[in-house]
Order: C-alpha cells, then sequence, then structure tokens
C-alpha cells in the first residue's frame, strides 16, 4: 500500500472471489467523515443492476495519524521522528489490529469460533453505520465505519474484566532435610515462593526461625528465577532430636496465613525435621 492509495487493504478469510480474501478499507478523518483522497464506489464494476458489491468494504480512521518515522526523515539533531500522516495505509493497519485483538480474544474465550471467517464476521457485520455526526457509513462503505468494542462483544459476551492484581507472596511448599556428620547432624529447609496466582516469585528474601532444644537461630534466603531457595546448612549437635523451622516474613508482600504444602509434611508456615 502506498500513501497515495485511494483504498487500503487487509487479507481476510480465503473464499470464493476477491472479496473473500481482503477487506478492502477506506479512510475517515477527524470529523468521522470520509476523507478526501479516501475514493469509493457502490458498484465495483459500475453495473447499476449490481449495486451490493461495494469494492471498499470498511472505513477506519486515516486522516489525521500520529506515526513514527524513519531517522533520516527528521530534521537534525532530533533522535526521534514523528509526523501527522493521512492515508488509506493509515487506515488499513487499524482494521488489522483489531482483527488480531478479536482473533486473541477469541483464542482464549470461545476457542471453536477462533478463525478468520468469525473474525471477519464481527469485524464487518459489527462496523458503525452512522458516524459520530450522525454521517451514513454505508454511502461510502458496504458495511460501516471500524468499532473494535463492538466487533469484540458483536455476537457475544463482554471480554471478562482483568484479574486484580496479587495481594501477596506465600509459601508454595516447605521442604527440610537432615544429614549425619560424626557427633552433629545439618538440617537445611528448602523454600518455594509465589503468589495467589500461582506465579513462582524470584527476588524475594524468605525469613525463617529455626528452633532446636539447646537454642535458636534466624535463617533466610532468595528465590531464584524458578522461586525456590535453600537455607545454609544448620549444624545441630546430636543431643538435639529434632530443628523445628518456622517462616516469619517474604519480603516483599508476605500474605500471613494463606502458605500451604503441597506435600502434606508440614502446614505451610512451620516443618520439622528430625535427626538422621
Amino acid at each position: 500500500m502506498r500513501e497515495n492509495c485511494t483504498s487500503g487493504s487487509v487479507r481476510g478469510a480465503p473464499g470464493n472471489g476477491r472479496s473473500y480474501r481482503v477487506i478492502s478499507v477506506g479512510a475517515t478523518n477527524a470529523f468521522d467523515d470520509r476523507a478526501g483522497f479516501s475514493t469509493f464506489s457502490v458498484d465495483d464494476d459500475f453495473d447499476p443492476s449490481t449495486t451490493n458489491e461495494d469494492w471498499v468494504d470498511l472505513l477506519a480512521p486515516g486522516d489525521p495519524i500520529l506515526s513514527t518515522v524513519p531517522i533520516n526523515f527528521c530534521s537534525p539533531p532530533s533522535s526521534q521522528c514523528f509526523q501527522w500522516l493521512m492515508g488509506t495505509s493509515m487506515a488499513a493497519p487499524h482494521v488489522s489490529g483489531v482483527a488480531a485483538l478479536v482473533w486473541n480474544y477469541l483464542s482464549v474465550n470461545d476457542p471453536p469460533n477462533a478463525n478468520s471467517s468469525e473474525v471477519r464476521r464481527r469485524i464487518q457485520d459489527c462496523a458503525e453505520t452512522v458516524g459520530a455526526m450522525d454521517q451514513n457509513m454505508l454511502a461510502w462503505s458496504k458495511y460501516g465505519r471500524l468499532n473494535a468494542f463492538a466487533a469484540l462483544t458483536c455476537g457475544g459476551t463482554l471480554p471478562p474484566p482483568p484479574p486484580p492484581p496479587s495481594s501477596g507472596n506465600q509459601i508454595g511448599d516447605l521442604d527440610a532435610s537432615a544429614t549425619s556428620q560424626g557427633g552433629t547432624w545439618t538440617s537445611t529447609l528448602t523454600v518455594r515462593v509465589h503468589n495467589e496466582d500461582e506465579q513462582q516469585i524470584s527476588g524475594a528474601t524468605v525469613s525463617v526461625t529455626a528452633d532446636y532444644s539447646t537454642g535458636s537461630i534466624t535463617v533466610s534466603c532468595t528465590t531464584d528465577i524458578l522461586g525456590q531457595c535453600a537455607t545454609d546448612p544448620l549444624t545441630i549437635h546430636k543431643k538435639n532430636g529434632s530443628a523445628t523451622y518456622t517462616v516469619v516474613n517474604i519480603d516483599p508482600n508476605y500474605q500471613s496465613g494463606a502458605n500451604h504444602d503441597p506435600d502434606g509434611d508440614s502446614d505451610g508456615t512451620v516443618i520439622t525435621v528430625t535427626k538422621p
């Protein structure tokens, strides 16, 4: 497409005939009128008996559109270049973008209908036939002016709202191990941290209190990209038969009370390991 083209196009569903393979796009201006450079026809072969063969399917904003342009178009010493442009080459990408948006929405929420035919149907059938100032959009196109929101909701339900942000991080798993070393033994705690959406959290510092019969110590570790970390081995005298680890804090955003442990060997917050 060139900027002096009279209509742009977007590839669509395959089918019999040119009109089923592409969506031809004309341009509207800031007043929702047809842009003066964007030509149109209500009959692609100029035969009055076939008035339903409009060769401009859809209208979309194309005048003026703020766009990035190559750096060599800039006036020195600018390192960023933006220009207000006009053309059907500016209108057609709006339709391409909505097509991608609708396809992604269908893929997530209605997989059986995630196909080019349904995407095309939603874009065309749910286009605006009346402009912002009561213009007759069908005088310049077959279906009207693009409406992204209508395309998403056409014949279906509203897209689901985004999930609320996670309120905190929690222990997803606690494991403790012990190793004998002559007159002493060592214990190590391994921790997995995720948020309430089960997403692993890296860079979280887990603070833990380790208690045994003759002493207590605070240990910590910081989770890796897998959301896991292990404390340094704790050396304990043989006369101490066990050590109990208690999660004190997760920095940041500790969601106290939401810890759990799929192994079932702890309550998610406290775990005890015995000497080997």
